[in-house]
């Protein structure tokens, strides 16, 4: 790893977000799913296909959530 073979390196990090146990995601910063791993369909139930584009909040039986805060009002912007 390292950025010599830019590749490899994504097949590998592919490989392992795909088989870990742990519900693992990339959302965007409106905080919908834009990509989960196959550990929420093992979990959970849901295929990605039902995911995508939701929020994590919905997940969240109504009688169960707090007042939601918006997605990450405090994360610095991502500079290219």
């Amino acid at each position: 790893m390292g950025g010599d073979n830019i590749k490899e390196d994504l097949s590998l990090y592919r490989d392992f977000f795909n088989s870990s146990s742990d519900l693992m995601s990339i959302a965007g910063f409106d905080g919908r799913l834009r990509l989960v791993n196959q550990a929420w369909e093992r979990v959970l139930g849901y295929s990605a296909a039902e995911l995508i584009g939701s929020s994590p909040l919905d997940l969240i039986h109504p009688d169960d959530r707090t007042r939601p805060r918006p997605p990450a009002p405090d994360c610095a912007p991502v500079r290219a």
